[in-house]
């Protein structure tokens, strides 16, 4: 805990950073008091992306994630204090796999200690829309994936057989995803099945979740509610519900403002907020001393 002097320096830094993001919010006002792109301001490429890789980043939050949306008896299966994100020792660039999102390793209890054999691999591809062609990008994320894996020599350079690579689409739009299996996406005669590529990728539909059982998860109960919330109608019932769970991620300090920010400037972004209501959220979640 902080001392009395300390509190009282760090709300005053909170306010400060209140002032400034106040007068951005400003100047995107319109006469109705709705956000709309500055000139002056240079755009936000993908807020949505931003916001996952900001959240996901944090090791409890996409422990947390998996935890939930996996299949409870595929979960029991793995060490997830094991999980470990691994994007930059896997994915090379020369690929030319920029736009791969997330890529995360972890390890299965049944498995000797220290094999090689023992990971899996958790692919996410985030999406805040409907996209009809996913599963093809996704199939070339796995190929991708399993190529760089077999010129690894962390991995064992040319070993087989390859890790299994399970694909998920971490998806908030509102409208129902419309297929998870790749064949769907395939004409094909009823005897061209056995020799087209067959898979299916997980959904983590969060815009249908209920967010029940999220106590004790304030940080990954503010991102799935930003997710759901953050562009639709019901943003303002629960902007005040998303900003008092800031004091209870125990984040103090730069901690804080980082967080405080990120939701904010995701809000900005995504879509359409009262700027009055946004700035006394913020006022009311910031430390009192």
């Amino acid at each position: 805990m902080l001392p009395t002097a300390g509190r009282k320096f760090l709300a005053k830094a909170h306010v400060f950073y209140l002032h400034c993001f106040g007068i951005c919010c400003i100047r995107l006002l319109k006469k109705k008091g709705k956000l709309v792109p500055d000139s002056r301001r240079k755009p936000v490429a993908n807020p949505h992306d931003r916001l996952a890789k900001w959240f996901l980043s944090q090791p409890h939050v996409s422990r947390d994630l998996f935890v939930r949306y996996l299949p409870a008896e595929y979960v029991d299966s793995l060490d997830m204090d094991s999980l470990t994100p691994v994007r930059s020792e896997l994915v090379d660039a020369r690929l030319n796999l920029d736009s791969l999102d997330f890529l995360f390793r972890v390890r299965r209890k049944d498995s000797a200690e220290g094999s090689k054999k023992a990971f899996r691999y958790l692919l996410v591809e985030h999406k805040s829309t409907r996209e009809p062609l996913a599963e093809l990008q996704v199939m070339r994320y796995l190929h991708a994936v399993w190529s760089v894996y077999r010129h690894s020599e962390a991995d064992g350079a040319g070993s087989a057989p390859l890790p299994a690579v399970i694909p998920v689409i971490l998806y908030h739009g509102p409208r129902k995803w419309r297929t998870n299996r790749f064949q769907d996406l395939v004409t094909m005669a009823p005897e061209e099945r056995e020799w087209t590529p067959h898979f299916s990728i997980l959904v983590f539909d969060v815009f249908g979740d209920d967010l029940d059982g999220l106590e004790g998860k304030p940080d990954f109960s503010i991102f799935l509610r930003l997710l759901k919330f953050g562009r639709g109608p019901n943003l303002e019932a629960q902007l005040r519900g998303i900003f008092d769970l800031v004091p209870a991620t125990g984040r103090e300090g730069q901690e804080f403002v980082d967080l405080v920010r990120t939701i904010g400037d995701y809000l900005n972004a995504a879509g359409e907020v009262d700027i009055a209501m946004l700035k006394r959220a913020i006022r009311e979640c910031l430390p009192t001393e």
